[in-house]
């Protein structure tokens, strides 16, 4: 695949509603490079910052600037789809092991390195996304 780089100023200081939308037209750019339509989206997920699970809400997400953020609500209104909410390297991981260069695999670790490090583990085919 070739390499692909988009740039998109932050809008982390311009409130939660701002880094919102500058998050979805980022989606709507990778989206449109990729030839991805909202119907070939099977499920919509990701986090960053700590979350209720039981509301399915972000709690606090000093990056984002969110507060008490309905990310699910959010996501699932836009593109009618089913949202997980789970630590960005669980879900890393399980994407990689059903889709990308893992697929197939029974076990796979994976490292997200970026503004934190973190990471997620399918032992078995298990991964369990809350």
């Amino acid at each position: 695949m070739e390499n692909y780089v988009h740039v998109v100023e932050s809008q982390t200081f311009r409130g939660e509603e701002a880094v919102y939308q500058n998050s979805r037209s980022v989606l709507d750019v990778v989206m449109n490079k990729f030839s991805v339509s909202p119907n070939d989206i099977l499920v919509l997920g990701g986090k960053s910052g700590t979350a209720r699970y039981a509301t399915r809400v972000i709690i606090h997400a000093p990056l984002m600037g969110w507060k008490n953020f309905p990310i699910v609500q959010r996501l699932k209104a836009d593109f009618g789809k089913t949202v997980c909410l789970d630590n960005d390297g669980n879900l890393g991981a399980l994407a990689e092991q059903r889709r990308g260069e893992a697929k197939g695999l029974d076990s796979v670790l994976y490292m997200t390195v970026s503004t934190g490090c973190g990471g997620g583990i399918v032992i078995n085919r298990k991964n369990l996304p809350r």
